[in-house]
């Protein structure tokens, strides 16, 4: 997930905001293990992790409102990836 994020020529590391659209991608692979192969459950999970880690009120750039967290595109990756570990 974390390699959404591009390189930064400037400061050669990895810029946490340049990829704000890291919610999208990861419904967007959700969709494609539900329609391209069958795999509802799985996609189910993602679509999970993703609504709880909004409704913990982390949020990318390109979703942020007052009162929630901001987070890079791998802080956001990781948030989800422990919800998709934690469910039962």
């Amino acid at each position: 997930i974390s390699s959404a994020c591009t390189l930064s020529v400037e400061s050669s590391r990895v810029d946490q905001f340049a990829s704000p659209g890291i919610i999208g991608t990861i419904l967007s692979a959700a969709m494609m293990l539900k329609y391209s192969f069958d795999m509802e459950k799985e996609s189910a999970a993602i679509e999970a992790a993703v609504e709880a880690a909004l409704n913990d009120g982390l949020r990318t750039p390109d979703c942020m409102s007052e009162g929630m967290s901001l987070l890079g595109c791998k802080e956001m990756g990781d948030a989800i990836i422990e919800h998709l570990k934690n469910q039962k």
